[in-house]
């Protein structure tokens, strides 16, 4: 029965009371691995049915919406077989701490800032690799062009608004902070924070943000582990989203309106900009 499992586990250090375990963490990423494999083949009959009456931004949208709500239905179900609140238990809230979400805030937008060169690089590095090896261009292109080609403005203001800075910082933190990290937790606060962010560059399939992206989740489960609060992970994960969807637009506008001379300044001044948020940081998250 459930008592005995759990003795065992806990004679292993695998189980935490009203949390998650290190076999949770593990199954929960291998579950969400396999509905996203599954995931397309059930969407084929949804885009065969809506495809003649919706345009390519709702299907965008309406793909975009099932796929968070497979990550939040992964993480609903292991919360139910073990009985833990989604966003709470084992010591973990969901309480909105200007302290702690500052100083995270701004380091996930210095992160950004100043990791987006190299982002960039190591993305080009791997494409050229690609073309080396004959395997051919990768076909991830940045998302703000394709956006921009949607003619269905509501679908594009609802995919810039909600679907990508809103719905991850929610669904996806349930999943790899609220199961995941957690259930890592037990083998310590920076390993956990080390596995639930690879875990989380794999999971969104895009080999060239992969660098960024594992980054982002080290840093979002650091300090989720470390404050016990996922409102702390789930503002850090907005920023980052939102800040990339913005960075992108104004970089984009900025030559085509102006010219690519001020695009280039503009990113300077950004980096700088990077510099400082990023000292101010550590400064805010050392007082804290």
């Amino acid at each position: 029965n459930a008592t005995v499992y759990a003795r065992f586990l806990s004679r292993y250090k695998w189980y935490c009371p009203n949390s998650f375990g290190t076999i949770d963490a593990a199954l929960a990423f291998f579950a969400a691995i396999i509905a996203f494999i599954v995931l397309p083949y059930a969407l084929i009959p949804i885009v065969r049915l809506c495809g003649g009456f919706m345009s390519q931004g709702e299907l965008y949208c309406l793909s975009a919406v099932l796929s968070q709500a497979v990550i939040i239905g992964v993480a609903a179900v292991f919360c139910k077989i073990r009985n833990v609140p989604l966003f709470s238990g084992g010591g973990f809230c969901f309480k909105f701490d200007g302290k702690a979400i500052l100083p995270a805030v701004l380091l996930t937008l210095a992160t950004a800032i100043l990791l987006s060169p190299v982002h960039v690089e190591f993305s080009e590095i791997l494409n050229n690799l690609r073309k080396i090896m004959g395997i051919g261009q990768s076909d991830s292109g940045e998302i703000v062009f394709d956006l921009m080609n949607f003619n269905d403005i509501a679908a594009l203001a609802f995919v810039y608004l909600i679907v990508v800075p809103v719905f991850p910082a929610i669904c996806e933190e349930a999943l790899f902070r609220g199961v995941i990290a957690r259930g890592f937790k037990g083998i310590g606060d920076f390993p956990a924070a080390l596995l639930s962010g690879f875990m989380f560059a794999i999971m969104h399939g895009n080999y060239s943000q992969f660098l960024l992206q594992f980054i982002l989740g080290v840093e979002i489960g650091y300090f989720v582990l470390k404050t016990g609060n996922f409102a702390v992970g789930a503002v850090m994960h907005f920023t980052n989203n939102a800040f990339a969807l913005l960075n992108a637009l104004v970089v984009v506008l900025a030559e085509a309106v102006v010219s690519a001379e001020f695009s280039l300044i503009l990113q300077a001044a950004l980096i700088v900009f990077g510099a400082v948020i990023l000292f101010l940081s550590i400064y805010l998250w050392v007082r804290y």
